[in-house]
């Protein structure tokens, strides 16, 4: 199903969370007692910080939508949530052992920890958008979902937002970019929006950026 409202723009970070869990599994193959952990350390920690402000803006501004149309459909989607945040501090205490005392027996704990996250994480995402994400956009007006979406763009924090912004251009689509973009240009002030472009513009190329600029003339 074809999502046409500013509702979709959840898909665009959900899309960036799934492919950060594939490059984290990826670095964690092939991890040894002497790689250095400070990458891996820094994504997930980013990525921790990222999914708990998503997670927290989705219970109080989608959620509470959803549970309008369809009463306690967002239940165990909190659930989900609560699940995620205790895989991402084993995958982090994981870490901490393996980086304090270089034992390789926790690598296999730091593995399945890893993929654990990964599959609840991924799973719930897709939930929501094969569940939830049409459920708004078939019956929430399109002005109501564009002030949904500048909520939950408020929500973020301003040390989040410069970093998940770049993160997520960085990962989608040029198609893709000009609709996000579109989306978030319509739902925040100009003067954030402003903010938005140049954070954009340092993680494109030239050509990315003169391209993004034309298609959304």
């Amino acid at each position: 199903m074809k999502i046409k409202g500013p509702i979709r723009s959840i898909l665009y970070a959900h899309k960036a969370i799934r492919t950060e869990l594939d490059v984290l599994r990826d670095i964690t193959e092939k991890l040894d007692l002497d790689a250095d952990f400070d990458e891996i350390k820094g994504r997930v920690n980013f990525l921790s910080n990222f999914v708990d402000s998503h997670a927290k803006a989705e219970e109080e501004v989608f959620y509470p939508a959803v549970d309008e149309l369809r009463r306690d459909t967002s239940k165990p989607f909190n659930w989900d949530h609560k699940l995620e945040e205790k895989h991402f501090q084993s995958v982090k205490e994981t870490l901490a052992k393996i980086k304090r005392y270089r034992n390789p027996s926790n690598f296999e704990g730091l593995k399945w920890n890893v993929y654990a996250l990964s599959a609840t994480l991924s799973a719930h995402a897709q939930k929501e958008d094969d569940l939830l994400v049409p459920i708004l956009d078939e019956e929430v007006d399109p002005g109501k979902q564009g002030e949904m979406v500048g909520k939950f763009v408020s929500h973020i924090p301003p040390h989040l937002m410069e970093k998940g912004v770049k993160w997520i251009i960085g990962i989608l689509s040029p198609e893709e970019r000009v609709d996000y973009l579109g989306i978030i240009k319509r739902g925040i002030p100009p003067e954030k929006f402003d903010a938005v472009t140049g954070w954009v513009r340092e993680t494109v190329s030239e050509d990315e950026w003169k391209e993004l600029l034309n298609r959304m003339a």
